[in-house]
């Protein structure tokens, strides 16, 4: 069964990956591939980024209890091609990304704020 995904836990994950330019889901399986569940969830975040023209894509990073899901920003590299980031490893991964997406991550971060604050409350 897919998991039902909230609009308002979507933009929170979102919003989160426009900050940090990564994001790992703590609900994840573990496995080095997707199930239904991952899969929708990468989905609905690529339909958001498409709506600010951010490219999505994700890697599984592996760890002591198996494999952990990271969906990424990626930013386009000098030749235009698109390919993995190498995340928090690099310290200077963060500045390129600011560098490569800085105004358009701005736009974006203002966009699911004001999208964040319009849904109702719980």
């Amino acid at each position: 069964m897919v998991r039902d995904i909230l609009l308002a836990d979507l933009l929170a994950n979102y919003a989160e990956l426009l900050e940090r330019g990564f994001y790992s889901p703590d609900w994840a399986s573990g496995h080095y591939e997707l199930n239904a569940d991952e899969e929708a969830w990468i989905e609905e975040l690529e339909a958001q980024a498409a709506i600010d023209e951010i490219r999505i894509t994700h890697t599984w990073k592996s760890e002591a209890g198996g494999w952990t899901l990271t969906a990424t920003i990626a930013p386009p590299r000098h030749d235009r091609e698109y390919r993995l980031p190498k995340l928090a490893s690099d310290p200077l991964w963060r500045q390129r990304f600011e560098l490569d997406w800085g105004t358009r991550l701005v736009v974006a971060r203002r966009r699911v704020a004001a999208e964040r604050a319009a849904l109702p409350s719980k």
